[in-house]
Order: structure tokens, then sequence, then C-alpha cells
């Protein structure tokens, strides 16, 4: 009885969540692709004519870089197999819905019992390979009542999540629906087992194999072997305003020393103006090399998607974005370069942070006051080389997973 009122909740709460997207997409952009990226998805997924595919689930751009190197792995072993990838956010979905490596890019359609069975029945799955923690219900227990095999990867779980509440057990029962769990740290194979949810196996993050992976060949970005002019450059990833209050007093302080590139979070070109008009003086911008002489400049600003990862490359210090928001934004692309790394206080959620923090390897700061005294206390010399010593085992130790996961599948036969 109670299960029963708990899911009712939960298909009351979903069919609300897509009630109130569908309201505030008439003013809100992102809501506005979340509604018109699932408009007529049935007509759209069947048209696709796939053929037995494994489906890939990802929430957003992140969790994508989870799935990206077995995706990759997968078909670069059997090409000839299709691969369906979906999203639930559109950040995630605009920015790779042209992903080279899969047949068929789209939304997951909400989860209501009617939207999963044909979601279904129309793909029909050979395999399902989801990441980290986006579960939904109606399509967990469709693949387990149509007994398709089905794995989640680089998962955590903590105590504190609602399905470890009384009234989200119906939830847990449906995770039991897959038949591997790669978690990435003991904590979560315990609550699991605790829960009487025993094909657990842990594994570190395979974000490590794609960071290694871009590490052994970056993109190169010429005008930023023009910009670095030899001076020691320090590169802002993924900066919110949240961040600006400790990196622009920063820069002002440091500009004769080294050199800035920053990657906003948000590359809108008002937000890339208001920026620029914060910073002052002679400032770079990717999108508009004609009115840059990088060599002169002391900032730039890399206004583009897809190229932070392999800008690392060029750096020598790094500050990672979000902690004093949302929350760090990924710090393994940058350490997979040795970079010394700083970030704020928001980054308890990330298990790769909280170990490195306690190695050492990394520096939380909480102000630009902050900032500017472990700068001076850690660029030297001697705990640069300590600190990417560090930096370079903790990759070490970290990478393989990807290997792991797709041999285990094919001694499964699933593939």
């Amino acid at each position: 009885m109670m299960k029963a009122v708990f899911l009712f909740a939960y298909n009351l709460g979903i069919l609300t969540y897509g009630g109130l997207v569908f309201l505030v997409s008439f003013f809100n952009p992102k809501a506005k692709k979340w509604i018109a990226g699932r408009h007529d998805w049935e007509n759209r997924l069947a048209k696709a004519n796939l053929k037995q595919p494994i489906w890939f689930h990802v929430p957003s751009l992140g969790e994508f870089e989870q799935a990206r190197p077995i995706i990759e792995s997968i078909k670069k072993k059997h090409p000839s197999k299709n691969i369906v990838l979906t999203f639930f956010s559109p950040s995630g979905y605009e920015v790779r819905k042209n992903y080279e490596f899969v047949d068929y890019v789209c939304y997951l359609p909400l989860d209501t019992s009617q939207n999963a069975n044909r979601f279904l029945e129309i793909v029909k799955p050979s395999l399902v390979i989801w990441t980290k923690y986006d579960f939904w219900f109606h399509f967990l227990i469709g693949l387990k009542e149509r007994k398709v095999p089905a794995i989640l990867i680089s998962s955590i779980f903590r105590k504190d999540q609602w399905f470890f509440k009384f009234y989200g057990l119906f939830m847990l029962q449906a995770i039991g629906a897959f038949n591997q769990i790669y978690v990435q740290d003991k904590v979560s194979k315990s609550l699991l087992e605790n829960a009487h949810i025993l094909n657990v196996t842990v594994l570190p993050d395979t974000r490590f194999d794609r960071v290694w992976e871009t590490a052994q060949n970056p993109l190169k970005i010429e005008i930023l072997d023009s910009f670095k002019n030899e001076k020691p450059i320090f590169l802002v990833g993924s900066m919110w305003e949240s961040d600006e209050h400790v990196i622009l007093p920063f820069i002002k302080k440091y500009k004769d020393q080294l050199k800035f590139v920053i990657a906003p979070h948000e590359i809108h070109p008002p937000k890339i103006e208001a920026l620029k008009n914060k910073i002052g003086g002679a400032i770079c911008t990717f999108s508009e090399p004609e009115n840059c002489l990088p060599q002169e400049s002391n900032v730039f600003i890399l206004d583009t998607i897809g190229l932070l990862s392999s800008a690392y490359a060029y750096a020598d210090y790094t500050y990672i974005g979000g902690g004093f928001g949302v929350g760090i934004h990924n710090i393994l692309e940058a350490i997979v370069f040795e970079n010394m790394v700083f970030i704020g206080p928001k980054y308890q959620k990330f298990k790769e942070a909280n170990e490195l923090v306690a190695q050492e390897a990394i520096f939380p700061i909480r102000n630009s006051i902050e900032l500017n005294t472990v700068f001076e206390q850690v660029g030297v010399s001697e705990q640069k080389s300590l600190i990417k010593q560090k930096l370079k085992s903790y990759i070490s130790q970290n990478i393989g997973s990807t290997e792991f996961i797709v041999k285990s599948i094919s001694e499964e036969n699933w593939l």
C-alpha cells in the first residue's frame, strides 16, 4: 500500500515537473529547448530505424564524458553495432547532438509508464549503459521486465539520497534492474549491499580514461602558442560570475608576472563584453582573433566550446570555477597535465577533489587573499615538483576502468 502511495507521488511529481517546464519555456530558452527537443519524439525515433542498439543514457555533458570512453571503445571494436545516446538536459544534448560515434542522439522522454514502454518498444535495446545517478523508475522497471542487460557506470551513492529513505525504497528496487553496477568508492558499495543489491564493483571514474587519452594527444591551439610567449599561464576553467571576486583582483595583482587564459562558463557575447569591461586593458578573445595582438596581451578569453580540455596543456597554474556556486567544474582535465590547481570552497561532493585536497595536491581557497597567499606559498619550484609527482601518481592509479568494463561486457556476450 505504502509503495503505491509513494509511486503515485512520484508519478504526480514527474507530471508536475513536465508541466512547470512547459510554462517556464515561454520565457526561458533552456526550458524551451527541453520541450522542443522532445516534441514528436516517437516518430523521429522510429524513423531512425535502429537495429537492436546499445543504449547509453547520460543526464548532461559531464556524465557524457563518463560514457564517452566506453562508447568509443565499443564503436571501434564493433563498428557495425548501432548506438543510441539519450540526454536529459539541453546543456548536454546541444553540445553533443552531432557526436560522430553514435548513430542517433535524442532527449530522454519524460519518465511516465507510457513513454518508457513506447521508447523501449521502438528502440529494443540489446544492452543499456547508464551513468552515475540519473534514475528513472518506469524506464528501469521496463528494462527489468524485458530482461534487457543493463549496466550502471561511475556511480556514487550517499546515505542522504532520497531512495535510501523509507519513501524512496520503490526506486531502490528499480535500481536493482541493473545487472552490474560500477561505483567509485567503497561507501557506495556498502550502501547498496546493505540494501540487498549485491552486483556491485568498485572501479575508478571512467573520466580518468577520457582525460588521459586527451592528454596523450591534446589539440594544438596555435593562438595560445603565440599568447604564451615564454610566460607562465594561469588558466581559469569554467569561470562563473561568483568566481570573479577572487579571480579579478588576482589578475590585477599578477598581470605583469603571469598571462591569464579565462574560459567562462557562459560564452554569450553580452557576458563576454561585460567580463572584458570588468578586467580592462588589452584582451584577446578566441572568437575575434583579427582584433588580437596575443604577444602584447596579458588576458585571453577562450569564448568557445570544446577546447578547454586541451587548453590545460598550455597552463602552469589553474583555477577551477564553480566552487563559490553550484560546485566545482571537472578538475581531472587540469590535473592530467599536472597543473597546480586552486578551487573554491564547494568541492565536498566530488570524490577526486576530496582525495587531492587531503593529499595537498590541489588547494581550496575562500577568497582572493587566500588565493594570493597560497599561490605565493606553493608556487615555488620545490613545491611544484612535488605536486606534479602527486598528480601524476593519482592519475596513473585510476586509469583502466574502460578496458575492464568493455572486457566484462564481452565476457557476458552482451555485445
